[in-house]
């Protein structure tokens, strides 16, 4: 463009009156037709990625689930201490009133008074949406109420959310835990993690996206489980 207002040997007022120059704006049917598919890209988009947060979620409860596990097994090992891990039965962050075990911690235990146990670290809670199962079929680590098992503790403890119900057990100094190796059909110790409102398969009785950890009452290890 020259001093005198020339672009490539037209002016710009040129330009434009030819249809060579800019356009100053979409027209309501092209918005239209963007916004359309926009809206179905959304569509197809946006299950799939629900679907992938959903089992990112589950992979790191997973994670917090075994850690803690593994974490509460050592430190009664190294510190030749009985250690209780709890499982608390909390309500969501949008509904206080709709109680799941979506939190645990680990304690050095008192065999005397569980209020005198001293916590080994923050409370670990689970992701948004996840749970640890409270359906007995898949956490029988939650079924305390079960009297064909034994090793279980149930108690309450004030957190910032207020009283909570927990389901505990303890990891012994020797390496082993609380509990009682159980013949079937009680079967072995495990804990489910799944989403809260996951709908079970008729023909299994599992979500289609779980995990489960199972804890040896031996020896104290424990084994993961994931479809």
């Amino acid at each position: 463009m020259n001093t005198n207002g020339k672009y490539f040997g037209k002016s710009v007022r040129e330009r434009m009156r030819s249809g060579l120059g800019w356009r100053g704006a979409f027209s309501l049917v092209e918005l239209l037709v963007v916004i359309a598919i926009l809206l179905i890209l959304m569509a197809l988009v946006l299950p799939a990625t629900t679907s992938l947060m959903r089992s990112m979620n589950i992979s790191r409860a997973a994670s917090l689930v075994t850690d803690e596990m593994n974490f509460a097994r050592q430190t009664a090992l190294s510190r030749n201490r009985d250690v209780e891990l709890r499982f608390y039965r909390l309500g969501s962050k949008l509904d206080g009133n709709t109680k799941q075990y979506r939190a645990m911690r680990s304690f050095v235990a008192d065999g005397t008074d569980p209020t005198k146990s001293q916590p080994l670290s923050k409370v670990k809670y689970l992701p948004d949406s996840v749970i640890l199962s409270d359906n007995t079929a898949l956490s029988s680590l939650l079924d305390s109420d079960n009297p064909a098992r034994s090793g279980l503790t149930e108690g309450t403890e004030t957190l910032p959310a207020g009283a909570t119900e927990y389901v505990s057990f303890l990891f012994r100094a020797n390496g082993g835990t609380s509990l009682k190796p159980i013949s079937p059909p009680e079967g072995n110790w495990f804990v489910t993690v799944m989403a809260e409102n996951a709908q079970v398969e008729g023909g299994t009785g599992l979500p289609p996206n779980y995990f489960t950890a199972q804890v040896d009452p031996v020896t104290g290890r424990t084994r993961s489980y994931r479809p």
